[in-house]
């Protein structure tokens, strides 16, 4: 509202005419996408326009002269990270090395975030909201708990994931064991841990934070994998009122968490020796 109000000149509802809208919408579309006027700017300016409407101060919504076609995707490879590419940054993830003067925590987020996501297929930004207390056992087994009270979570609903093994190996639980109480991750560092895997994966047609979450989906379709049980891994709603009878519980999970191959890498960590989680690394 802001942004039409200076580009109107005035903040007088009752003169806004058509041509004053689509002139606004021909002025944003010079600085941003379509997406970005469709889905950032008209919900707002629609949303009071027509409270407006609808408590008789306007006759109609000036808004609604404004027509946006949806983009037609045009998709040139899949969504998920290929085996190539999950190696590399799995690769870049064990190999990190504490920058001089970084925050420790900022540090075991580019180590652990993306393998967390990769073994979880949850989104980065869940992993490094992760606390302390949010990796623990249920049902004889380690599991992650994707909680709200930690953070946003897209569905607002907790979730219990099982740990995969070779978070085990490669040290994880020892590094949450010596973390201190509180966030495992330092606050604010889901854009470094992102712009860190971008200087892996250079292909912006694939979205970091979402990289994972498809290959997930692939690797459980190749093996043939329970859908309802990797939909609740993920967060994803059931499908079909049928589908949400019964629950998904922990120990159908961490099968098809167990049956996720390894990610091979050349490099491997074990025994963290630090706040970081950074282990020796040794070449296979």
């Amino acid at each position: 509202m802001d942004r039409l109000i200076k580009h109107l000149g005035h903040d007088d509802a009752g003169r806004v005419t058509d041509q004053d809208m689509l002139a606004f919408k021909d002025a944003r579309l010079k600085v941003v996408t379509v997406k970005s006027l469709r889905d950032g700017d008209l919900p707002g300016i629609r949303s009071v326009f027509g409270w407006a409407v609808d408590n008789k101060k306007l006759a109609r919504n000036p808004a609604d002269v404004i027509k946006i076609k949806a983009e037609k995707k045009i998709r040139t490879r899949s969504k998920g990270f290929t085996e190539d590419e999950a190696k590399a940054i799995f690769e870049a993830c064990l190999a990190y090395a504490r920058k001089p003067k970084e925050d420790a925590r900022t540090a075991a987020a580019k180590k652990w975030g993306p393998i967390i996501a990769a073994y979880s297929g949850c989104r980065i930004g869940e992993a490094l909201q992760l606390r302390k207390e949010d990796v623990r056992r249920e049902s004889g087994r380690h599991i992650f708990d994707f909680n709200p009270a930690a953070g946003s979570i897209k569905s607002g609903l907790f979730r219990l994931v099982p740990v995969h093994q070779h978070l085990i190996d490669m040290g994880f639980l020892k590094f949450v064991e010596t973390s201190g109480d509180g966030p495992l991750f330092a606050k604010g560092a889901y854009e470094r841990v992102v712009a860190f895997v971008r200087g892996v994966m250079t292909d912006d047609r694939v979205q970091p934070n979402h990289g994972w979450r498809h290959r997930l989906k692939t690797i459980a379709r190749n093996l043939g994998l329970d859908h309802r049980v990797v939909d609740a891994i993920q967060g994803h709603v059931p499908r079909t009122a049928g589908e949400d009878y019964g629950d998904v519980t922990v120990i159908a999970m961490a099968r098809v968490i167990a049956a996720i191959p390894r990610i091979a890498a050349n490099i491997d960590a074990r025994a963290p020796r630090n706040s970081a989680g950074e282990g020796s690394i040794t070449k296979k």
